[in-house]
């Protein structure tokens, strides 16, 4: 079995358009090739990389004795025997897959996201053909989100917490790869649980109360931003799940403002000033009834599509907090799947600007393309969705001048796992398959991974679903704040 391409992204050098590269990431590893002549120019693996483990229990600290069963198979009669160091269960740690991938505006750097909550940044010199590494940083919490600003020197990222933060893109001016520091024994006094015997009266709660008052201190939690330069912009107090920074200049300004959007699991978007100033929020943009995955401006428009849970696609008018249009995506969706009862929005991507811009939208589990027009968008008219079917369910999109890059799960050997298409006045239009043999063809060192372990990694939207009373609970909450009504 072949390992999918998780995440693409499109590198221009500033040699010109005839230097374009694809930058993608298969499991842990991150590859780049050259569109032209096809072929694999370098390419780098956290494989090679040390792993952080968890947390380190102090050598100076006495190990737990090991327990030695009597006759009687009772855990309560079990008895330790000191001197004897227990066998550790514990699988040797995987290597950290790449699940979030984005290129700087001067196509600098890459930086990528890796599921052991570091943000990597990678230089790429095409005349060396190689990959380096110049910083890795480690965040609290795994990252959703990731932007490299206009200025080409910061990054700001949102995390699973709901915490939006800023820090620079490069954290000193010489390359070097960040380790989070040690931990630093604090001068907190003993732990005590509230808890006594008197308030817990359970046989198993009475057993779990004992072991805790026999527990040294926990082990303190990493401080590991202060390890570099960060900055908390801002935060939700639910799960986010995008963000967007982009700015709008409206007329008679001499300047345009910067503005960043943020969006969580409770149905809420945010509209809040760009920095230094993302304390001041402008407005929401409240209507949705189920989680928000994916946001997207379209072009440089006042328009801004939300995707999620619901059976549409929110269409906002975002300088004014007001919902314009609830485009139905289900009804597209069961033409290509038509015992598909809900949608779960994977992602949306910009596409063309002006009069003729529009969206790219791709559905959880659903092998198809959906690219609606912005005058659809405006009137939610349906006839205005272009249906692109594919062979295999799509797992990123890049949108380029001329063409659309779609990675799709091809687990098979041989199947495409990249294709390359445009969109014509006769339709959707592939491209060449031979500037793709080479991202096709490639195979990797072999890993040991199950469908379901896959599946796991590569489809978790739906997971963001809230079930039962809270699902209900969530659409009243969403008449309560009296959303925008359509125009």
């Amino acid at each position: 079995m072949q390992h999918p391409f998780q995440c693409i992204a499109s590198l221009r050098t500033a040699q010109g358009e005839q230097d374009g590269y694809l930058v993608t990431a298969c499991g842990p590893r991150l590859v780049v090739l050259k569109v032209a002549t096809s072929e694999v120019v370098c390419e780098w693996s956290a494989e090679e990389t040390p792993v952080e483990p968890e947390s380190k229990q102090d050598d100076s600290e006495e190990r737990p004795a090991k327990k030695q069963k009597t006759s009687n198979t009772s855990p309560e009669n079990d008895t330790p025997v000191a001197g004897k160091r227990q066998k550790s269960n514990k699988a040797p740690p995987k290597a950290s897959n790449i699940i979030k991938l984005t290129v700087s505006p001067s196509q600098a750097h890459i930086v990528a996201v890796t599921d052991d909550k570091s943000i990597r940044v990678f230089s790429f010199d095409p005349s060396s053909k190689t990959l380096t590494e110049l910083s890795r940083r480690c965040m609290p919490k795994r990252p959703c989100a990731i932007q490299v600003l206009p200025d080409n020197a910061t990054l700001i990222c949102g995390d699973k917490f709901g915490d939006v933060y800023s820090l620079p893109l490069l954290p000193s001016s010489e390359p070097e790869v960040n380790t989070p520091q040690p931990e630093v024994t604090p001068t907190a006094e003993q732990f005590k649980p509230s808890a006594t015997p008197l308030t817990v009266h359970s046989r198993r709660n009475l057993a779990a109360l004992t072991q805790q008052q026999k527990q040294k201190n926990f082990t303190p939690r990493k401080d590991t931003l202060s390890a570099f330069s960060n900055t908390l912009l801002l935060g939700h107090v639910s799960m986010l799940t995008d963000m967007l920074y982009t700015t709008h200049q409206s007329a008679g300004e001499s300047k345009p403002r910067n503005y960043v959007l943020t969006a969580d699991r409770d149905e809420h978007i945010r509209i809040s000033r760009g920095p230094p100033q993302t304390h001041v929020i402008e407005g929401y943009c409240l209507g949705h009834t189920a989680f928000i995955n994916k946001i997207c401006r379209v072009g440089t428009s006042n328009l801004l599509v939300s995707g999620g849970g619901d059976s549409w696609l929110g269409v906002w008018d975002w300088l004014n907090f007001s919902l314009k249009q609830k485009f139905d995506l289900l009804s597209s969706v069961q033409k290509i799947a038509p015992e598909e009862t809900q949608v779960a929005v994977s992602g949306i991507w910009s596409i063309g600007d002006g009069e003729s811009a529009g969206v790219v939208v791709t559905c959880e589990k659903i092998k198809a393309l959906f690219v609606i027009s912005r005058t659809a968008l405006e009137s939610g008219s349906g006839e205005g969705v272009q249906t692109i079917p594919l062979s295999h369910c799509p797992l990123d999109v890049v949108v380029t001048d001329d063409a659309i890059l779609v990675s799709t799960d091809a687990r098979a050997e041989g199947e495409k796992r990249v294709i390359c298409g445009k969109l014509g006045e006769s339709g959707w239009e592939e491209c060449s398959e031979k500037e793709l043999e080479a991202a096709n063809a490639y195979k990797g060192p072999e890993r040991l991974i199950t469908d379901k372990e896959m599946d796991a990694f590569l489809y978790n939207v739906a997971n963001l679903r809230k079930r039962g009373p809270l699902e209900e609970g969530a659409a009243e909450e969403a008449e309560a704040d009296g959303g925008a009504e359509e125009d």
